[in-house]
């Protein structure tokens, strides 16, 4: 997908969730909305995806987590 085409997705998927839910809710609720829409609108959305952490050839188990990918 061109890096126009899928701006334009994200930005109006954001647009839309912000504009139907509002100001003042949990991040949670924002986060599950903006995935909904951001699939249908057909660009691949994951949450709470790992991301390790290596230092000196360990992995290091912090629990950093990346929202929304």
């Amino acid at each position: 997908m061109e890096f126009d085409i899928l701006s334009k997705r994200v930005l109006d998927a954001s647009i839309k969730v912000h504009t139907v839910l509002g100001p003042g809710l949990f991040e949670e609720v924002y986060k599950v909305a903006l995935k909904h829409e951001l699939t249908r609108s057909g660009v691949k959305a994951l949450s709470e995806v790992v991301l390790p952490v290596t230092y000196d050839g360990i992995e290091l188990q912090l629990g950093y987590r990346i929202d929304l990918l």
